[in-house]
């Protein structure tokens, strides 16, 4: 018969290999915290898209667009979808940003592609806190198609909810979609994942996600340090020039959206953007209502129904007569003019999509913004505009987004 240790050595024993392995847990999940990322904060799935469920997706919305039908085959991957936390700066000091990141479940090299979200002022609808979002859902399925889809949540939201959302501010809301790059870069050292990026790049986004488009697209091509190879970029329905859409809007009697300029008043206040009053811009009782409303519980059908559709109720009378040149008024030129978007000899394709009868974002500012990239000299084969008369700002949604997706497939398939 053999001898067996006893009791005590048993005990002993047990104890040696729970130290050694305990040895070598703690030593792995040391090497996990010592590995430094730039960018990428954290990293949590959220859940799994089935290629069915893409497809059931597309195929109900052919039932609304009919030409939806044609790119449903093309989706051919499982989903994983992962919310991220990731470090940007704001006002030259860094903080904590969030997004989505939608990544093919496949071995294989994908490019990206970056959808920059359209007015949000809701905390509860920000792209990480609102998973079943159809729109959003819809996003997250084009990764079926091959691409590695990302999602800012733009500072101000998820992650960042502590401070209001810097309301068209050019220099936040490009470093929060760039660093959103630099963040998926680093989590594909995760081998979890076993996709990886191909170093191409597409950009869309919608409304104010145009404009954040665009931007981003600008910043990215003057910035030796970004090496991404960008494919295309497609805006929807964007203020480009948001000086001159203050300009309209001001000549107006009534404006069906009146929460855009004081959300981007009250936002540049309230982020030490501008140095002013709301009292000087709005009145009452619309200036003492306005902080309350953008403290991120109203979504903007809430707000605009708070406030009034009639400009000269709204704003005040020295702003509507004194805008273009009034000294009192400098500032908020200054502000709306440096974050606006000129043309510049961009070596990207580019296209132009807006609603003739939208009367929220005039169609003239995709019209401009076009006839300006020719002037820069452009050809009319590397930017396109498409105009349709009977579309609005909200109608005009899906049609450019199908649009863009069907472009972009093309686009994809010619390989380098």
């Amino acid at each position: 018969m053999k001898n067996h240790p006893c009791k005590t050595e048993w005990i002993q024993i047990c104890l040696f290999v729970f130290f050694v392995l305990s040895m070598f847990f703690s030593s792995c999940e040391k090497d996990k915290e010592e590995l430094h990322y730039d960018y990428l904060v954290s990293s949590e799935k959220l859940k799994t898209i089935k290629v069915e469920q893409a497809r059931a997706v597309f195929n109900l919305l052919s039932s609304s667009v009919p030409d939806a039908k044609g790119i449903i085959d093309s989706a051919v991957y499982d989903i994983q979808v992962y919310k991220v936390v990731y470090k940007t700066l704001f006002k030259g000091s860094e903080i904590k940003a969030s997004g989505i990141i939608s990544v093919p479940d496949a071995s294989g090299n994908f490019p990206l592609l970056s959808f920059q979200n359209g007015t949000n002022t809701l905390h509860a609808n920000a792209p990480s806190q609102s998973l079943l979002d159809p729109v959003f859902t819809l996003l997250q399925s084009l990764s079926s198609f091959g691409y590695i889809t990302l999602i800012a949540d733009y500072l101000g939201f998820g992650e960042s909810a502590e401070i209001l959302h810097p309301y068209f501010h050019r220099e936040s809301s490009d470093a929060s979609v760039a660093d959103l790059i630099h963040a998926c870069d680093e989590l594909f050292i995760n081998d979890k994942i076993k996709a990886l990026d191909d170093g191409r790049l597409f950009l869309m986004g919608y409304s104010q996600g145009a404009w954040a488009t665009l931007s981003a697209l600008k910043t990215m091509e003057n910035e030796s340090y970004f090496t991404k190879e960008i494919i295309a970029a497609s805006c929807g329905a964007g203020a480009y020039d948001v000086f001159e859409v203050a300009k309209y809007i001001f000549q107006l009697e009534t404006y069906p959206s009146p929460l855009y300029l004081p959300y981007f008043i009250e936002s540049h206040i309230r982020n030490g953007l501008l140095n002013e009053s709301l009292q000087k811009y709005f009145n009452e009782p619309y200036a003492g209502l306005i902080p309350g409303l953008f403290d991120g519980s109203n979504s903007s059908r809430d707000i605009n129904a708070r406030l009034t559709d009639s400009v000269a109720l709204l704003v005040t009378a020295g702003l509507r007569k004194n805008f273009e040149t009034g000294s009192d008024y400098q500032s908020l030129r200054n502000e709306l003019s440096v974050n606006s978007i000129d043309a510049w000899p961009s070596n990207t394709k580019l296209m132009f999509f807006h609603g003739e009868a939208d009367d929220d974002v005039p169609a003239f500012e995709s019209r401009h913004i076009y006839d300006d990239f020719i002037k820069k000299g452009l050809s009319d084969s590397q930017v396109q505009l498409v105009t349709i008369d009977s579309l609005d700002h909200d109608s005009g949604l899906i049609p450019w987004g199908l649009s863009t997706i069907t472009w972009f497939n093309e686009l994809k398939s010619n390989r380098r």
